[in-house]
C-alpha cells in the first residue's frame, strides 16, 4: 500500500516545531462523485497533533477516482527529512 506522504500543506506548523513525526492511517468514505464524506483515524501517530493534521489532508482532498472503493484505508507519513 503506497503511503502518502504529508507535505508542508499538511504539516502543521505546530507539529514541525515540536518535531513531530508519524505515520497515521486514516478510513475515509467516498461518495459516488469521488469526494470524501467522512474521515476517522484508523491507527495512530502516537501525536494528536498528526492525526489532526491527517484528518485535514484527506478531508480536503477532491475528485478522486469515483470507482475508488467507497472506504479507503489511507496511510500517510509525515517526516521532518527525507
Amino acid at each position: 500500500m503506497q503511503k502518502l506522504k504529508a507535505q508542508g500543506k499538511y504539516y502543521s506548523k505546530e507539529a514541525i516545531e515540536l518535531g513531530l513525526e508519524g505515520d497515521p492511517m486514516v478510513l475515509m468514505v467516498l461518495d459516488e462523485a469521488g469526494n470524501v464524506t467522512a474521515a476517522r483515524i484508523e491507527e495512530s501517530s502516537g501525536h494528536p497533533i498528526l492525526d489532526r493534521d491527517a484528518l485535514n489532508a484527506v478531508k480536503s482532498l477532491r475528485y478522486l477516482p469515483a470507482d475508488a472503493p467507497r472506504e479507503v484505508v489511507l496511510p500517510l507519513r509525515f517526516r521532518l527529512t527525507n
